[in-house]
């Protein structure tokens, strides 16, 4: 009987100790563009021609693939900014004939157990490139546009992060795509250090604390019967 209860005891304890832990940023999926740290794969269909694998990919399946004016991409040069630990500034992935909403840059994501998602990157523009970066995601029902167009600065490798719906919280499968509102033919994008970061999906201490009286339920039942 009392091992039951210690065992019972202890199970209460884990799960509070569990639900008061502070939720910590974890790196879901991380794009260096990096050519040793990456893998080309073949893309699906005209004008996606080469896809890459993830340099992080926390929960699997990540890959990244674009749409361009003649269906090539070029490597560029490494951006330091937002890059991850261990992962110099080597190469950046971009197009030089980005023209208006036609192009875009896209990669999946499955953010099973998570929320709070947070979207970090680099950029770079020429003069006549993307002026106005527009975001948008899908999760089975159609790309929907997140929030106001990301003023991109021309010349200048910049970070920039852009806050997540909760639709994409606790997904398998999701997509999402970079594509812009104005920009000239001829113009240059070009991106690096991709991330996408959450937290963990833990109990709230309303649930703990029910779980906590049907634990005590347990006890109570045990102690009756023995």
């Amino acid at each position: 009987m009392k091992t039951f209860g210690k065992i019972i005891c202890g199970m209460a304890v884990a799960l509070l100790i569990a639900a008061a832990q502070a939720k910590a940023d974890v790196v879901l999926v991380y794009y260096s563009f990096n050519t040793n740290d990456v893998t080309l794969l073949p893309g699906p269909s005209a004008n996606t021609n080469t896809w890459l694998t993830a340099s992080i990919d926390q929960n699997g399946g990540s890959v990244f693939s674009f749409k361009t004016a003649n269906g090539l991409a070029t490597a560029f040069a490494g951006i330091n900014a937002n890059n991850q630990p261990g992962y110099p500034a080597n190469s950046s992935f971009g197009h030089n004939l980005w023209t208006g909403t036609t192009n875009y840059f896209q990669f999946t994501l499955n953010t099973t157990g998570y929320e709070n998602l947070i979207l970090t990157f680099a950029a770079n523009r020429s003069a006549t490139g993307v002026t106005n970066l527009l975001f948008q995601y899908d999760i089975g029902a159609g790309f929907q546009t997140i929030n106001a167009a990301l003023a991109i600065t021309a010349a200048s490798n910049v970070a920039y992060t852009n806050g997540l719906p909760t639709d994409l919280n606790n997904q398998s499968s999701a997509i999402i795509r970079f594509t812009s509102n104005g920009a000239l033919a001829g113009g240059t994008f070009r991106v690096d250090n991709l991330t996408v970061t959450g937290t963990e999906i833990i109990p709230e201490p309303s649930t703990v604390f029910l779980v906590g009286l049907g634990l005590a339920g347990l006890i109570a039942v045990r102690r009756r019967s023995s």
